[in-house]
């Protein structure tokens, strides 16, 4: 909610988001969001086996929450991922961390340490890690259900994350950024008439999964549905992919002063920060995104290219003016500045159904 002041130029500093990640990560006891996606997987398993054999064909959406902070773990998880066998990200040293200006605001806003322990932070990628362990327990669980059904042959399985952690990436702890370490996320898919073992190399996007999804029922897309950005993925998974087709992204909220947005055709990406410099990296070259490209003579050209698309999607300026015209007009509903900190309540982050936040 506090990340509504960013229209205003007077986002406050996220201190409690710090703490959060440094300072309850390692081995302790379940979290609530453990414990709640436990209770996803039993009400999962339950309704699968309810509605197992009916004629009607059936889609069922789980969502799982305890890949997010806090990063406590059981101990056994973590020891799955030993502390001396962490490497830190090579972005993560003073001399390779990038010092563009939205980078410098994001850290300011989260309240980064820059002398903070690097064994602190390897003990936060291995929490992180245990908690995707816990997670995919979870997802195992309930596939073994599918399977135990014998519902495999006749059953459409999709598993995809709404984004990643950086554990010190280009020194950022947390999310909030159009790095791939955040944006690359996975996207898994299974089914009788779904190759094996088969990569689709096509960019894709979220906003893909809705047609996808009615494409599998034979369902079309009403007419008001005729704005949605995505497009079917059957034709790829098939065979026929589009591999001219751009990934976008784009990101007005918590740790911005003005919006970000992301646009890649092939390996070459571009991070477009408006009233700031562009950012490009060749991700055929350098995938963990080392060397940002963007004032190398030899990329002019590929990076106004980049430009010239993203411009065609969007014009960055406009709709950083337009999301932050609407962030203001609902401060001004919430009661102004004053009264959106106190509605916020000290929260540095959501606790699931039926449980109470509790602060640090």
């Amino acid at each position: 909610m506090q990340g509504l002041l960013r229209s205003q130029d007077a986002e406050p500093q996220r201190k409690g988001l710090w703490d959060l990640y440094t300072k309850r990560c390692g081995p302790g006891d379940e979290t609530t969001y453990q414990a709640y996606d436990r209770l996803v997987t039993q009400k999962s398993i339950e309704w699968i086996r309810q509605h197992a054999n009916d004629a009607k064909p059936w889609a069922l959406c789980i969502h799982y929450v305890s890949a997010h902070a806090p990063y406590t773990v059981p101990r056994d998880l973590l020891e799955l991922y030993p502390i001396d066998k962490i490497e830190l990200p090579a972005t993560f040293s003073p001399e390779k961390r990038p010092q563009h200006p939205a980078l410098s605001h994001l850290r300011e806003i989260l309240a980064h340490d820059p002398s903070i322990d690097p064994e602190l932070i390897k003990l936060l990628t291995a929490s992180y890690y245990a908690a995707i362990t816990y997670l995919d327990r979870e997802v195992g669980q309930v596939l073994d259900c599918v399977d135990a059904l014998d519902l495999r042959d006749k059953t459409r399985v999709a598993y995809t994350a709404d984004h990643g952690y950086s554990s010190g990436n280009h020194f950022i702890v947390g999310l909030f950024n159009l790095y791939e370490h955040s944006v690359g996320v996975p996207l898994i898919m299974a089914g009788p008439d779904i190759k094996a073992d088969h990569k689709v190399a096509q960019q894709t996007s979220h906003v893909d999964l809705f047609p996808t999804i009615l494409d599998s029922f034979t369902v079309p897309m009403l007419q008001e549905d005729s704005r949605v950005a995505g497009s079917s993925l059957w034709p790829a998974l098939a065979g026929t992919e589009d591999l001219e087709r751009p990934a976008f992204a784009e990101y007005h909220a918590l740790g911005s002063r003005t919006a970000s947005y992301l646009y890649r055709k092939h390996d070459d990406k571009l991070l477009y920060h408006v009233g700031m410099p562009p950012q490009m990296y060749d991700l055929g070259a350098d995938p963990d995104e080392e060397r940002d490209v963007a004032n190398e003579p030899e990329y002019a050209d590929r990076l106004a290219s980049l430009i010239k698309g993203l411009n065609e999607i969007v014009s960055p300026e406009e709709a950083d003016a337009l999301a932050k015209r609407d962030q203001q007009a609902r401060i001004a509903e919430l009661g102004g500045p004053e009264n959106l900190v106190k509605l916020r309540k000290g929260f540095v982050y959501s606790p699931p159904p039926g449980a109470q936040w509790k602060s640090m």
